[in-house]
């Protein structure tokens, strides 16, 4: 006859008490998941969260940045164009929009040493738009080649360089199209005409990665 010692006896004790535990311990925890109650939104939470969609921000679709050199001074136009639902959001609180641009655009450019002057933000109901015009001084000097222009208020805070970015070089203006923060972006600085383009590095009239020059 086959002998069992004792030893073989306890540990397959020991292996049937742990599997009926285990056992146990499952059939707990399912009961528990069934008789759990489902997760309810609460009206309170629902709300916050509509209100919250509701007062989501307008995003603009496209903005049209013209800076367009006069003299010893640049004449600055910003149309910003909204889609037909949120221009509605914009018109409901203008008063709070338009002094929000202004704010944004002045921190936009501070710092870069140049002075603006007769700041205003305007609606355009035409074609669900507001514009940003100004005169932005400080950023052209004379020199004896000629004059010598500073961009960098412009396309530094927008993370843009003339060269590494490659605008569009003509002979009378720099000009960028593209998408920044998924917003289409055009840009077009306007400069004195001259009978060759304004290529980077060339004289007497070209650029740099955010200055301009060009012959009096």
């Amino acid at each position: 006859m086959p002998r069992f010692s004792p030893i073989d006896g306890r540990s397959s004790l020991r292996t049937w008490l742990l599997t009926g535990i285990l056992v146990l311990i499952v059939v707990v925890a399912v009961a528990l998941i069934l008789s759990w109650p489902a997760e309810k939104t609460s009206p309170t939470i629902a709300s916050a969260k509509m209100v919250q969609t509701t007062a989501a921000k307008p995003a603009p679709l496209r903005r049209f940045l013209t800076a367009s050199v006069d003299q010893d001074k640049v004449r600055y136009v910003e149309v910003i164009i909204y889609s037909e639902e949120d221009f509605k959001k914009v018109i409901r609180s203008w008063d709070e929009v338009s002094e929000k641009v202004r704010k944004e655009f002045s921190s936009r450019i501070q710092g870069y040493g140049v002075e603006v002057e007769d700041l205003k933000v305007n609606r355009i109901p035409e074609n669900s738009s507001i514009a940003i015009t100004c005169i932005v001084t400080g950023c052209i000097w004379s020199t004896a080649r000629g004059y010598y222009a500073d961009m960098s208020w412009l396309i530094r805070p927008l993370g843009l360089d003339f060269v590494d970015d490659h605008f569009r070089e003509t002979t009378h203006s720099l000009e960028w199209t593209g998408k920044i923060n998924n917003t289409e972006i055009r840009i077009v600085v306007n400069l004195p005409p001259q009978n060759t383009p304004y290529e980077a590095w060339r004289h007497p009239a070209g650029h740099c990665h955010a200055h301009v020059w060009w012959p009096k």
